[in-house]
């Protein structure tokens, strides 16, 4: 269990800065080995990135704000014919994805994170200016493909990074279960004190 959560939030900072700097030198150099560096860079933020988060999640150090937010991606069906994806590595995604009729989707913070996590298909690959990050898991390769930018994909860590909880409450619920509320903003003094005396009527 974290405990510390300064210290995760640090290395996840690593993280975005090592990964924008490859990006950034491969726009730069406009060459192949510089974008094969910044895909594998992507490839490692992303999975790294979305593992710490998933486990300051765990040991409760984001807030509810930021837990239930909805990260916006694209999203592309599955040809209903295509055989069932098994090797990433003979995966043209054209020949599987519907690239032509893109939806676009809001998907739970928690989801978004296991999705990479757990990724099956995760791809990297420069267009202009933009870098699209394509990427889907073992459970949803049959059927989805999902797009992000990369720009839009740093953001959801830095959104990490930024996190401050400043109001931390357990509140007992009945059957003897609790609340845990995590908020970055002050609980309103009235909502507190009526979760006070509920509290002190129960002891």
């Amino acid at each position: 269990m974290i405990s510390y959560a300064d210290a995760w939030k640090a290395e996840l900072r690593r993280e975005i800065k090592a990964a924008k700097g490859k990006v950034a030198s491969a726009h730069r150099k406009k060459n192949t080995p510089a974008r094969e560096e910044a895909r594998i860079a992507i490839e490692k933020f992303a999975f790294v990135s979305a593992y710490y988060i998933r486990k300051l999640t765990e040991a409760k150090k984001l807030s509810d704000e930021l837990e239930s937010s909805f990260i916006e991606v694209a999203a592309y069906t599955a040809y209903s014919k295509a055989l069932p994806i098994e090797h990433f590595a003979v995966v043209s995604l054209s020949d599987y994805y519907n690239f032509r009729k893109p939806q676009t989707i809001r998907l739970p913070f928690d989801k978004f994170c296991n999705l990479l996590i757990h990724s099956f298909l995760f791809a990297a690959k420069f267009h202009k200016e933009k870098v699209r990050v394509f990427f889907n898991s073992d459970k949803t390769k049959d059927t989805m493909l999902y797009e992000i930018e990369f720009n839009a994909l740093v953001e959801v860590a830095q959104n990490v990074v930024d996190d401050k909880i400043v109001a931390y409450l357990e509140e007992n619920l009945s059957g003897g279960k609790k609340q845990v509320r995590k908020s970055r903003k002050p609980i309103p003094r009235e909502e507190f004190d009526k979760i006070m005396q509920s509290w002190l009527h129960k002891k």
